[in-house]
């Protein structure tokens, strides 16, 4: 006898901010036996009242608390861990897919929507998958694009629509996929690509690069670790928070990283190819200031070098 949507129990594994729409999507439709997290978890204080496991590894004894769970689907969305076999492979048949936010297999790993941003793609999406024992490897369940606007889109608002995604297509997929009514698609191998975990000397902005490609790098870690660079005759980092293209250069001699006054009066920096204007910027020890109002307290800015 098929169960009932609400009557589907999942165990859902997810630690970062990006599985909190989905956990919430879960609860809403279905009974979520068990909540599996990190203790550095992103997931808010709603989950306290949510039977809750918290493990830093995988061991004997919380597996068996798992499967005494007897749960019909598990459920991973940025958990940062891996699952272990005898979960993947379990004799009771059990199924894990995992919610990525990328078109698999193009962004396997665990930095996809900065990828897609770094990469200047028109073009992302979320894939729900079914994992196996290689890192997102599985074959795939549903997939959706989602269109990137490369002048507004950063991290954060990207991110935000393919939590929201996700969570859509994940509740509209789990009934289909539990009765067995969706035929799966295998990743195409010649296509795949990988993407590394974000390190935070990441965020050093190289001023040789062109300017688009140091826009998309500020968009892109906007979140973490932050744009940042060093102001070297202070020796002091500044985080560029904000800023947009800037086609007009000062006079020769210029060299990347030079620090220019526009005619709006706001700092630019020459970057390899045209120049970007600093909108936001954050000096160590402050707060992030509008860049005028850095301007009045740092006026020694205009003239000098970031690298």
């Amino acid at each position: 006898m098929k169960r009932k949507r609400n009557k589907i129990k999942i165990i859902f594994f997810g630690s970062d901010s990006f599985s909190v729409p989905i956990l919430e999507a879960l609860l809403a439709n279905f009974e979520v036996a068990l909540v599996i997290t990190k203790k550095d978890h992103q997931l808010g204080d709603r989950v306290k009242k949510l039977k809750l496991l918290i493990i830093d590894k995988f061991n004997s004894q919380n597996i068996a608390e798992i499967k005494s769970r007897k749960a019909d689907l598990y459920v991973v969305a940025a958990f940062g861990l891996m699952i272990p076999k005898t979960l993947l492979k379990s004799p009771e048949g059990v199924a894990t897919i995992n919610v990525h936010p990328s078109l698999l297999p193009k962004y396997r790993g665990p930095s996809p929507i900065e990828s897609a941003i770094l990469a200047g793609d028109k073009k992302t999406g979320v894939s729900i998958m079914v994992l196996d024992e290689k890192m997102d490897h599985g074959p795939i369940i549903a997939q959706e694009e989602e269109v990137i606007d490369d002048e507004y889109d950063d991290f954060i608002t990207l991110s935000e629509r393919l939590e929201k995604r996700g969570a859509d297509l994940l509740v509209k997929t789990i009934p289909d996929f539990i009765t067995s009514k969706i035929k799966l698609k295998q990743q195409n191998e010649t296509q795949a690509s990988y993407c590394k975990l974000i390190k935070k000397e990441d965020g050093r902005i190289d001023f040789t690069q062109n300017a688009d490609q140091i826009l998309r790098h500020i968009r892109a870690f906007v979140h973490w670790p932050g744009s940042f660079a060093v102001w070297k005759e202070k020796n002091k980092i500044v985080k560029i928070i904000e800023a947009r293209l800037q086609r007009a250069l000062p006079e020769p001699p210029i060299t990347a990283g030079l620090v220019f006054k526009t005619d709006t009066g706001k700092p630019a920096v020459v970057c390899g190819r045209e120049a970007i204007i600093i909108e936001t910027i954050q000096i160590e020890g402050k707060k992030p200031v509008d860049s005028i109002s850095f301007l009045n307290g740092y006026s020694d800015f205009i003239g000098t070098n970031l690298g």
